[in-house]
């Protein structure tokens, strides 16, 4: 067995001119790294992303909600389930299970996540999913995952990044109704929660105590065999 020390290097860009709803739309990128503690040798083992819309600023800026969940196809069904669009502000059947997530607006949509399959199992994307809400929950209300298996992705859509490899998805459930029911269970065990009324869409307000992500522990390393 060896023992790895991940590591979580975030980045996204901005910029000047006229980018439309794109200035409201923090894509994230988060490229996950394991060092052997023995050789300190690094290997990029995985990717996610994280997309912080900034409702907030948004509003202030009197720039036109349902233009800027357009600005994203991936983002126009989460913002038409999420959002009173017309009112500016959660939609009421969410408001009413999380009160507190009016405090701010801004949501973040956990939008991907990829591991090398030689490192799945050991409890890495649990690690990244709270390391990712621990440096991001003070600047949004409310955390929004679509669950969707990689594995039923069409080739168009893994071809944006050539690092990922349609080979690693080999093996993995093909059955679709199952793929999906087990991907929705894994973020439950995270405390992630399903809201009547809410079609296909998985919730975290970071305002209240989640307990089963608190039992993940970021200071444990990570083992895995030789």
């Amino acid at each position: 067995m060896k023992e790895l020390f991940l590591s979580f290097k975030y980045s996204f860009s901005s910029g000047t001119g006229e980018l439309e709803g794109y200035r409201y739309i923090q894509n994230v990128f988060i490229d996950i790294y394991a060092s052997d503690i023995e050789t300190e040798e690094e290997v990029l083992i995985g990717k996610s992303r994280l997309k912080l819309i900034l409702i907030n600023q948004a509003i202030e800026d009197h720039f036109s909600l349902p233009e800027l969940f357009d600005t994203d196809p991936d983002l126009f069904f989460i913002g038409d389930q999420v959002f009173d669009l017309e009112n500016e502000n959660i939609c009421s059947v969410i408001l009413d299970k999380y009160p507190e997530c009016s405090l701010s607006l801004n949501i973040g949509v956990l939008d991907r996540l990829v591991l090398i399959p030689e490192y799945r199992g050991y409890g890495i994307s649990q690690k990244v999913i709270k390391d990712t809400i621990f440096h991001f929950m003070t600047a949004c209300g409310l955390f929004v995952i679509h669950p969707f298996p990689l594995q039923f992705e069409g080739e168009h859509c893994m071809g944006e990044d050539t690092w990922e490899d349609k080979n690693w998805y080999k093996g993995l459930e093909t059955n679709e109704k199952r793929a999906f029911k087990q991907l929705t269970a894994f973020y439950q065990k995270l405390g992630f929660e399903q809201i009547k009324g809410v079609e296909g869409l998985l919730f975290y307000c970071p305002f209240y105590k989640n307990k089963k992500l608190d039992k993940v522990d970021l200071s444990e390393l990570t083992v895995i065999p030789d």
